[in-house]
């Protein structure tokens, strides 16, 4: 063996002449395939041998899974067994006391989806451990016993290695200290998080993780001052019995909606009585997920108040889940993962199964309903979501190999290979462009070929070429179920899209940053300096401002920025000269104060009043935040210029996501090379109030308030529409529009719709679970409160599609001496109004309501006939559009006494409703509901969007619904016998 020999005696002549320094060691040729892997361990500070270093390995040989331990001997080697074949993520991992926990992997961490290729040889040089330490405490400042504290450190890959102190954990004392000796005396970050059972670990919103935080105060870990806080949180305590209310002793109980990441809260276990402990926040939905050998999981959700909460488990007895993973040939497919991806609507039962010899899978322990499950194996496409349900029958999985994609690149007038070419893959979602993914997984093959595979069954891949001097190619849109797709790409010579940048002042712009994108990209800036790669080209000017970039076609954009100013021009204006000049950067600066008080840590942000995103052209996103100082002072330094809105940003979590908010919003003009200053808050007075939760709610386990709002109570300007243009074609009523725009009246509409929207202010409104409410510097006018509720997921996040209850009230806040007051104006009880989804054959809601010409008519003056129920509003152009269409309803149906037409008006006046209706001639039965927000009737059929209409049956009940004019003439001819035309 003589790597073996090579390697003993150069650590033989290491320990006897003291050398320190790389071991001198026999290399492999390339196109020698190793079979053995000699890992020398050396000490990084002494180069002196370790043995008893334990070596971990992973990854995968062809679709077997590569596992082992060895233990270096006493001259810090150990030999490792190289598996034969195509090797995939091979590698180990260290351990040993004392000394930094490494991983060692082919291919290197920054080459991904590269194969494994692995050297004969390799020497690792384990650094010594240091130590850092702190102390948990909860919101009262006592200590917590037995939290356990996890440390993730993080630091840039050195060629093979990386560090692998990941998630590693620690327990507190009884004074709440704790320590850890396995850390790095240099990284790049630490994430700390801290987790007890009993206290409120998680993020608000009872999405079940517990917050990894970079922690940045380094010199406090070394020296054992850092200090981490847990919330004492609502308790909760529950109880687990099975079918004969005998307690489940051992029962595993987890907290929150997904519970497949690093950093979920680990479960807890029932103790001899069933019995079990948990912590969580206030308003949190939660959702328990109790797991329990011999029987079915269960699942329960809840919304935790500000009390003490008392849960029960009934488990039934678990079933079986059998299955079987088959090729297209029918012939088993071993080693198979089989993993579970949901359940209920959320992730927490967790099982992760493997396939034997005859491609069978079993899971005594499933639940009694559906559970989605992802199949995955190297070599074969993945199956994702797969619902299988426990029972007698195996169910059979037919596993089908990867969509294998290959071809050539040529240039199109000679015809030769081009050898040197980029290759971005492409995701494709329903009709949009693709969503291009530039990354290093897709590699060209020589001689201007290409293959490569792909396993993620995605609704559709494209792929893009690019090449120095050549305009890029586009493929077409291909599937995974074609298994095998062939493409050849001509490519046509182009010139380079390039130019100079220049500074404001007109000298060279060197080192700014370029970006170039595409539809279906993205460019996504974060406070003017840093790029959030979404894929797109970049490139960095040279000493003479130059930048450069591939050839391109059809519609792009060029962003270029630095700290010295901002550029965004697009390829129309680059044709005429390529050349960018950067405009200075505009700064925001100001106060934000909640009353007289500086409002210290406050989140603030800004949007781009004036940017408007068009879906055929590449979107550009300013992400632009900043965070009050202990004085309640802000800045904004790199700040495109234009029209602005600054803002409190207002976050609530909800379940595994988070809502977000501007509140307090503030209207300005960013000026290039100018500071604008503004001030947040510190006028008005606090709102404050509550919600009366209506009966249908208070019986509910679950739901959420969305984010409600304070509302300048401002009419819009109105927008009266001649009846002929909305009976017109798309693009002659396209150029009316745009003729009208220049008209005096268009000029004088804008300018009225542009001074409306920036007098209209909007203050975000967090109303906590048990109904209260308060928000802050509400400066005098005349306002209106909105609340939302919307039904809770399993996974506890909103949902938005379903409103479950909506209410408003009216107020005004009176002149103040000097425009603020301490006093908090109470404007009582806000009442919510439930919202029905009606579905077809339901009963249609009963209502009377006042005609337009001073009479009263009722659902139930028609019984017996079919009824088309009509929402609409004057100002509601969709409304308008569909008038045509109504009037040629009535005319062919409208005599027969077996229908009536219905419009109801959800105008502010009824003066508005009587003008429109009398110059329409909308010649049927026409009512009046009162504005919106005050009318209870659209409340009452689900309304949220008009026009709405529903039929109603002879017999009372929802015939259909969400019809449009044209539809609804069909329905209602097929129900009258007629054959519609």
């Amino acid at each position: 063996m003589l790597h073996r020999t090579f390697g003993l005696l150069g650590a033989l002549l290491l320990v006897i002449g003291g050398i320190r320094g790389p071991l001198a060691v026999a290399q492999v040729p390339d196109d020698d395939e190793p079979t053995i892997l000699e890992v020398t361990v050396l000490d990084s500070s002494t180069g002196r041998p370790l043995a008893g270093v334990r070596l971990r390995l992973s990854g995968y040989q062809g679709q077997e899974q590569i596992r082992g331990d060895h233990t270096t001997d006493t001259y810090g080697i150990a030999a490792i067994p190289i598996p034969q074949g195509e090797l995939r993520h091979f590698g180990f991992t260290t351990r040993k006391d004392g000394y930094v926990p490494m991983r060692v992997s082919w291919p290197a961490p920054d080459d991904r989806g590269a194969k494994s290729k692995v050297p004969g040889t390799y020497t690792l040089r384990l650094e010594p451990a240091t130590r850092v330490s702190g102390r948990v405490i909860d919101d009262a400042g006592e200590p917590v016993n037995s939290a356990k504290v996890v440390l993730h450190f993080m630091r840039k890959p050195n060629g093979n290695e990386t560090l692998n102190v990941s998630y590693e954990s620690v327990s507190t004392d009884a004074s709440g200290n704790w320590e850890f000796d396995r850390a790095p005396a240099a990284f790049d970050e630490v994430d700390i998080g801290v987790h007890h059972p009993e206290y409120a670990s998680g993020y608000r919103g009872g999405s079940g993780f517990f917050a990894m935080n970079a922690f940045y105060d380094v010199q406090k870990l070394r020296d054992g001052t850092a200090t981490l806080t847990l919330p004492r949180g609502v308790k909760i305590e529950g109880v687990v019995l099975g079918p004969n209310d005998k307690p489940v002793a051992g029962a595993r109980v987890g907290i929150g909606s997904d519970r497949v990441a690093s950093n979920m809260i680990p479960e807890v276990k029932t103790d001899g009585s069933g019995k079990f402990r948990m912590a969580s926040f206030a308003g949190d939905s939660v959702v328990l997920t109790v797991m329990a050998k011999g029987f079915a999981p269960e699942l329960q959700q809840f919304t935790l108040g500000s009390d003490p909460h008392k849960v029960e488990f009934r488990l039934q007895p678990a079933k079986t889940l059998r299955g079987r993973v088959v090729d297209d040939e029918g012939k088993p497919i071993r080693n198979v993962m089989v993993v579970t991806e949901g359940w209920r609507g959320a992730r927490t039962v967790s099982a992760r199964l493997n396939t034997d010899d005859e491609g069978r899978f079993t899971w005594k322990d499933a639940p009694v309903d559906p559970v989605n499950f992802d199949l995955l194996i190297p070599g074969y496409a993945d199956q994702r979501g797969v619902s299988l349900v426990a029972g007698d029958q195996e169910h059979v999985i037919t596993m089908h190999r990867p969509l294998i994609v290959s071809g050539t690149v040529v240039d199109a007038e000679t015809g030769k290979p081009v050898e040197s070419f980029k290759m971005i893959g492409g995701i494709v979602f329903d009709e949009r462009p693709p969503h291009w993914e530039r990354d290093e997984r897709f590699k060209p093959s020589s001689g201007g070929t290409f293959q490569y595979e792909l396993s993620f069954p995605y609704p559709g891949y494209a792929l893009r070429i690019e090449a120095p001097g050549y305009m890029p190619a586009e493929s077409r849109v291909f599937k995974q179920e074609e298994r095998q797709v062939k493409l050849e790409f001509k490519l046509v010579k182009g010139k380079d899209v390039s130019g100079v940048i220049h500074l404001p002042d007109g000298s060279p712009a060197v080192g700014v940053q370029v970006v170039l994108g595409f539809p279906g990209q993205m460019i996504y800036l974060v406070n003017g300096k840093d790029l959030n790669d979404r894929g797109c080209i970049t490139t960095t000017t040279d000493e003479q401002g130059k930048y450069a970039f591939p050839p391109q076609t059809g519609s792009y954009v060029v962003v270029a920025f630095s700290e010295k100013g901002y550029a965004q021009v697009e390829s129309e204006e680059l044709a005429k000269s390529p050349d960018i000049t950067l405009q200075a950067w505009a700064v925001v600066e100001g106060e934000v104060r909640n009353g007289s008080k500086p409002d210290a840590g406050a989140e603030l942000a800004i949007y781009q009043r004036s940017v408007f995103m068009e879906p055929s052209q590449p979107r550009i996103y300013h992400q632009l935040s900043a965070k009050a100082d202990a004085d309640g002072k802000f800045r904004f330094p790199r700040v495109v210029p234009g029209e602005i809105a600054v803002g409190k940003q207002v976050s609530v979590t909800r379940g595994p996501g988070m809502m977000t908010a501007f509140s307090q919003t503030t209207n300005a003009i960013a000026k290039a090379g100018e500071t604008t200053k503004v001030q947040i808050g510190g006028v008005g007075r606090a709102v404050v109030g509550r919600v009366e939760i209506p009966p249908s709610l208070a019986g509910r386990k679950s739901y959420h308030f969305g984010f409600s709002a304070i509302e300048t109570n401002a009419k819009p300007p109105n927008f009266d529409v001649p009846p002929e243009v909305h009976e017109l074609e798309p693009a002659a009523r396209k150029q009316w529009f745009d003729e009208w725009k220049k008209s005096e009246a268009g000029q004088a509409y804008m300018k009225a719709t542009k001074e409306h929207q920036e007098s209209v202010r909007r203050f975000a409104l967090v109303v906590d679970q048990n109904g209260q409410f308060r928000a802050d510097d509400i400066p005098e006018g005349d306002y209106v409160i909105r609340i939302q509720v919307y039904e809770a997921t399993p996974a506890g996040s909103s949902n938005f599609e379903q409103e479950l209850a909506v209410g408003s009230k009216e107020f005004t806040i009176t002149p103040m001496p000097g425009g603020r007051s301490d006093d908090p104006l109470d404007v009582g009880a806000v009442s919510l109004q439930a919202i029905t989804t009606l579905k077809v054959g339901d009963v249609a809601p009963a209502f009377a309501v006042p005609t337009l010409d001073g009479k009263q008519i009722s659902l139930a003056d028609f019984k017996g006939r079919y009824v088309l129920v009509d929402f609409w509003a004057t100002w509601c152009a969709p409304c308008v559009a569909e008038i045509p269409g109504l009037k040629k309803l009535q005319d062919e149906v409208g005599a027969d006494e077996r229908f009536v037409m219905i419009s109801l008006s959800l105008d502010e006046t009824i003066d508005a409703a009587q003008a429109f209706v009398k110059k329409r001639e909308m010649n049927w039965q026409n009512a009046y509901l009162g504005p919106w927000a005050k009318a209870t009737v659209p409340n009452d059929y689900g309304v949220r969007g008009i026009p709405a209409m529903f039929l109603v049956g002879p017999d009372g009940k929802i015939v259909a619904r969400d019809l449009r004019a044209d539809a609804a003439l069909a329905q209602i001819k097929a129900a009258l016998g007629a054959k519609p035309q």
